[in-house]
């Protein structure tokens, strides 16, 4: 693939660029523009479309961070930069869950709306075994 390819043929937020693939969104009224280092095709172009929409829903729950852009650029990320060092936080478990759980659209969408309203803001960040029924 080339840049005159069709924006058509490309998910949306995905655009190649100088031979590379770039995703970017805007959140919360900033722009993100981020070059991968994944290779033009279309398992890449599949890879990018996925990495943006994991980006994205950081974004939108407040947890994006620094680090999860420079590791979607594929730097080196040192151990320090991880905001939580011991155990899986929250946020990924929660993620993980809506990733493969067989629910049909509509209870996934409002899985997402009751994470976002209620229990993102306050919990996405406790690793998950710090959580208790007193929290």
């Amino acid at each position: 693939m080339d840049d005159s390819a069709s924006r058509a043929t490309l998910p949306e937020g995905v655009r190649l660029r100088s031979g590379r693939i770039q995703i970017y969104f805007r959140r919360d009224g900033k722009s993100y523009h981020v070059t991968l280092p994944h290779p033009v095709t279309a398992e890449g172009i599949k890879a990018a479309a996925k990495i943006r929409r994991d980006l994205i829903t950081k974004a939108e729950w407040g947890v994006l961070t620094e680090a999860d852009l420079a590791s979607a650029k594929g730097e080196m990320v040192n151990d320090d930069s991880v905001i939580v060092g011991d155990g899986a936080l929250f946020q990924e478990i929660a993620q993980k869950y809506l990733k493969h759980c067989e629910a049909n659209t509509d209870s996934k969408k409002d899985y997402v709306s009751a994470l976002n309203k209620h229990w993102m803001p306050e919990m996405a960040l406790i690793p998950i075994h710090e959580i208790t029924s007193l929290i």
